[in-house]
């Protein structure tokens, strides 16, 4: 797979910043995800995963200008109960591994989730989980 290649190493992130396209990768699994066939979404999991392993400050200046951490947490809140639990995981990982992965070069990202509401969104998914709510 070319694209998780290119997306393995900073000068193929970089590029990709350029342009829209991880905007809506990250905006696709936050409120496209049930529509998604498998041979989607498996490769995109992992793209974006990749890309979340090689945080930088572009990155995260990136996520913060298109506000992706927001839109992904208000996305996820709007239909998650509309979605299979599994994929609510899934998506809600995809946006935790670009939080955790950046806390070592700057806590912005951690504090966008905090502030619009992540812990919160977190919790619904536990309780559903749980409870079946």
């Amino acid at each position: 797979m070319i694209m998780l290649s290119v997306c393995s190493e900073e000068p193929g992130i970089e590029q990709l910043l350029l342009t829209s396209d991880l905007q809506s990768l990250i905006a696709a699994t936050a409120s496209l995800w049930e529509q998604g066939s498998p041979s989607w979404k498996g490769p995109t999991s992992c793209v974006l995963r990749s890309i979340s392993q090689v945080p930088t400050q572009n990155t995260i200046s990136y996520l913060q200008a298109t506000e992706c951490v927001k839109m992904s947490i208000q996305n996820l809140s709007k239909v998650m109960d509309s979605l299979p639990p599994g994929d609510v995981c899934e998506a809600l990982n995809i946006l935790l591994w670009f939080v955790k992965n950046s806390c070592a070069i700057s806590p912005a990202l951690l504090s966008e989730f905090e502030y619009n509401g992540g812990y919160q969104l977190l919790l619904n998914v536990f309780l559903r989980q749980v409870y079946g709510q």
